[in-house]
């Protein structure tokens, strides 16, 4: 059983930093595809949901079983939620791809290809208001590190880098399906090894798809409330026991899960969803 787990993922600190951007540092990350990640607004992790999540992942069949059979989180479920392009070239990070120069610049060694948040906080903070490919490469990282890929050491993948040489290709890269893939990755890891003290990946993903499809836990949103991305639909839960949880997944029967989100699809200060 998944009793407890540590992350590094922080979608406050990522908040924290959005706060500080220009209008046209906002238009920047915009243009890179990312724009509907900027209007995500904090919300904390509801542990005791996740674990019960984790602790009926299936690596196998890749979804979690439940009573009446398998849920999966589906490319849709990323790109609504998200608002992350899922098609176009895959996003890898090959192990035997060469050293560059770019991971050098941005402090990575060949030794140790991880770049760490505290650096890229420093380099932003110094950064100001500047808008070029240095802000950012460097801004992607810091969202990479600390909100949609994040791991257990407080650092970031240079190779990365490596799909940012060419700012003008980022937007047609498929984020939201290496998003996806990061999430299935680490319920895996946790899933082999129950000693695995932490979980990785973009945990508030899985947060709000649990919101979205399973009647349990759900905050009270107004109705008819179908903001885009997903992600901005939902607010803090109240706070419940683990054992209340795993009570109600329990008995959770079909007419309780919902696999086609209803919503509203508008244009929302020039960001596009990509599916």
């Amino acid at each position: 059983m998944v009793v407890n787990f540590v992350t590094k993922f922080s979608l406050s600190s990522f908040n924290k930093r959005v706060k500080k951007l220009s209008e046209e540092q906002r238009y920047a990350i915009k243009r890179m595809g990312f724009g509907s990640v900027l209007l995500v607004p904090d919300q904390t992790l509801n542990k005791n949901l996740l674990a019960e999540l984790m602790d009926r992942w299936s690596c196998e069949r890749r979804g979690f079983e439940l009573p009446f059979g398998l849920v999966k989180v589906t490319m849709m479920d990323v790109a609504l939620v998200l608002g992350l392009r899922v098609t176009g070239e895959s996003v890898v990070l090959e192990g035997d791809v060469p050293f560059s120069g770019i991971e050098k610049f941005y402090g990575s060694s060949v030794e140790k290809r991880m770049i760490s948040i505290a650096s890229l906080e420093k380099r932003l903070k110094s950064l100001d208001l500047v808008v070029n490919e240095d802000f950012i490469r460097t801004f992607l990282l810091f969202t990479f590190g600390t909100f949609l890929f994040p791991n257990a050491y407080g650092t970031v993948d240079s190779r990365f880098l490596l799909y940012m040489q060419d700012l003008g290709k980022v937007p047609l890269l498929a984020w939201g399906r290496a998003v996806l893939q990061d999430l299935i990755k680490w319920m895996d890891r946790r899933k082999e090894d129950e000693n695995e003290k932490y979980m990785g990946s973009c945990l508030i993903l899985l947060q709000v798809w649990s919101y979205e499809h399973i009647d349990i836990a759900r905050p009270i949103v107004p109705e008819c409330y179908e903001p885009f991305p997903r992600a901005c639909r939902w607010q803090n839960s109240s706070y419940r026991l683990r054992q209340w949880f795993t009570t109600k997944f329990d008995g959770l029967n079909r007419e309780q899960v919902s696999y086609i989100v209803q919503f509203l699809l508008f244009s929302h200060g020039g960001n596009n969803m990509h599916v």
